[in-house]
């Protein structure tokens, strides 16, 4: 999905604050790295099951050059990503039956980083949820996953500059060809064992990312960051330092008076899966939907304005049924009582939007059916 697939010039309608809490609330999952889909290889089904078990209307969406998103996702920008979390949330947020001060991003591993672009890039949102997303630059983080898939210190360290090496050419410009031979000379060195157990491959994809990512670091962007945080870990998270991120959300949420929660999870992993299972447990799960209630009640936003006058302009409340919305099922799925998947014109393809049990949103448009 890119920004062109679901923005437009529209203006939003102007909502009553005083009926705002008539409206659900939305939240808007942004995925992680590589090639991620609306579901981002299952991880978020559950989580999003349970939000909209809660009363929260959800939309997902395909990274760009995804599913039947346009685009390339190897090559986007991080302010194009975070464009197209902007747009995705511009979509839910022109839902009749969602209010607009009470919209969530949602960022796993690096779409936490696409999300918190996107919020400091003025994107009207209550909250912001951090999953599993480092505090650290990304070579820091790199250098993590190192060590903890067996390097020593000082391999994992050599290891570490070579990728800066090659992210340098690639944010440079230079042809995929020159890291190719600078990968040959490296494969003689001790190091490179240890990213080739990491699974360091180099091909188009990589070179483009690197060129993208190797250089981030998120703390000017947390450090801008004023909109309320939740930082979600696993503690045994193999692919971000926890313990240098916890320290870095502390210190930037005293420097710009951001209320913020942080969680670690016990013996967790990149995905908060219970040991054992696949899938994360009821314990994270409330976590989840207990701090969104709490933030987008207590939050002051700038879009708390778009609420006002609701009631007057909009009409009468958003339809509220148990009959079913006319239904998309991408892969085939089916649906269940509780998760209705509406879909929208031009993004039907592109994104899924999910209501809780009593909200039904009929298609806009004929092209729908």
């Amino acid at each position: 999905m890119t920004s062109s697939d679901l923005w437009d010039a529209e203006t939003a309608k102007q909502y009553d604050e005083t009926a705002a809490f008539m409206f659900t609330p939305g939240i808007v999952f942004v995925g992680g790295s590589g090639s991620s889909d609306r579901d981002n290889d299952g991880f978020f089904r559950p989580i999003r099951a349970h939000f909209v078990a809660a009363g929260v209307a959800v939309l997902t969406y395909d990274k760009r050059g995804v599913g039947a998103s346009g685009g390339v996702w190897a090559t986007a920008t991080l302010e194009e990503l975070a464009s197209d979390a902007a747009a995705a949330l511009g979509a839910l947020q022109r839902e009749p039956a969602v209010a607009h001060s009470r919209t969530v991003l949602f960022g796993h591993s690096e779409g936490g980083w696409v999300a918190l672009r996107a919020t400091v890039a003025g994107a009207p949102v209550a909250g912001l949820i951090l999953n599993s997303c480092p505090a650290t630059p990304f070579l820091d983080a790199e250098m993590h996953a190192l060590v903890i898939a067996g390097a020593d210190s000082q391999e994992a360290a050599e290891a570490v500059e070579f990728l800066r090496t090659l992210g340098e050419f690639a944010a440079g410009g230079a042809p995929i060809q020159i890291g190719e031979r600078a990968v040959a000379e490296a494969r003689q060195q001790r190091w490179f064992r240890a990213l080739e157990t990491a699974g360091f491959e180099l091909n188009h994809d990589m070179w483009s990312q690197a060129g993208v990512w190797c250089t981030y670091d998120p703390k000017p962007d947390l450090s801008r960051c004023t909109t309320p945080v939740l930082a979600t870990f696993g503690q045994r998270d193999p692919l971000v330092p926890v313990e240098a991120s916890v320290r870095e959300y502390q210190s930037t949420a005293r420097s710009a008076g951001r209320a913020q929660q942080i969680r670690v999870f016990a013996g967790r992993d990149h995905r908060l899966a219970v040991r054992g299972s696949n899938s994360p447990g009821s314990c994270y799960l409330r976590a989840l939907t207990a701090w969104v209630e709490c933030s987008i009640d207590a939050s002051e936003t700038p879009t708390r304005d778009a609420d006002r006058n609701r009631s007057t302009t909009a009409g009468a409340a958003p339809h509220a049924s148990t009959e079913a919305a006319r239904e998309s099922r991408p892969n085939g799925t089916r649906p269940t009582s509780r998760n209705r998947l509406a879909t929208r014109s031009e993004a039907s393809r592109t994104v899924g939007y999910h209501w809780p049990p009593k909200i039904s949103c009929a298609p806009r448009t004929s092209a729908d059916e």
